[in-house]
């Protein structure tokens, strides 16, 4: 994969996944599309790149705000998770609906304490 240029951060998820789409070298492109690699393995990789690149670890970037706004999602975690997965369905021709895994994210946070960023709730 391409470095992804930290000076050009989109602005949504559409151009996160052309972003990452654009990156992406044409073996990676097959695994992916064969399932030799999915969202779980790339989590430390890929999922790492874009949460670093793309400071999604902070809150008021504007990738961060476009999901918090949108899907009210706030964790690095999840947002990298929603851009991956949706990257694979787009190259598998797949609809992907986000809401039922944004669901999950939330379940989650709730039984373990803690708002949409992982921070605990007093």
């Amino acid at each position: 994969m391409q470095p992804l240029n930290p000076d050009i951060v989109p602005i949504n998820l559409e151009q996160a996944i052309n972003t990452i789409v654009e990156a992406l070298e044409p073996s990676e492109i097959l695994d992916f599309k064969s399932g030799k690699l999915d969202a779980v393995s790339v989590h430390h990789t890929l999922g790492r790149l874009i949460r670093n690149s793309w400071s999604l670890w902070e809150r008021d970037t504007i990738l961060s705000l476009w999901f918090r706004t949108n899907l009210n999602i706030g964790h690095a975690d999840d947002i990298s998770s929603i851009i991956i997965i949706s990257m694979i369905a787009r190259l598998k021709n797949e609809s992907f609906f986000p809401q039922l895994l944004i669901e999950e994210y939330h379940e989650h946070w709730r039984q373990v304490g803690c708002d949409m960023y992982g921070d605990p709730i007093s």
